[in-house]
């Protein structure tokens, strides 16, 4: 619910900034990390959105996966969840970093 609400002040303000009546859409690229549900987050909007600028707004979220990159190689390779802590095949002791999949990005908003 934070997440949704704190988009919506950001979008609001944002079409208010650019003298808009109305948002229509918002498209969003999400990180597989955040643990967010498409089928929740239209829901959320649809109801903390009402009496604002963003009511009856259509949301669409683009899912970024979970990315790693081996600190030694330089591989990137996607996380599986159903196997466990991320490892790099080559070096499976070396650390690694995350490089996608945390992101929770405004790509654009449809204003009228």
């Amino acid at each position: 619910m934070a997440v949704v609400t704190s988009i919506l002040d950001a979008v609001c303000e944002r079409a208010r900034e650019e003298g808009a009546a109305r948002v229509v859409s918002i498209d969003l690229r999400i990180g597989e990390m955040r643990d967010i549900h498409a089928s929740l987050l239209q829901k959320y909007f649809d109801f903390f959105a009402r009496g604002t600028l963003a009511e009856g707004v259509e949301v669409t979220m683009e899912m970024v996966p979970l990315r790693f990159r081996c600190d030694v190689c330089g591989r990137r390779y996607d996380y599986d969840f159903d196997e466990g802590a991320p490892t790099c095949d080559e070096h499976p002791g070396a650390s690694v970093t995350v490089v996608s999949g945390t992101e929770l990005v405004i790509e654009k908003i449809g204003v009228m």
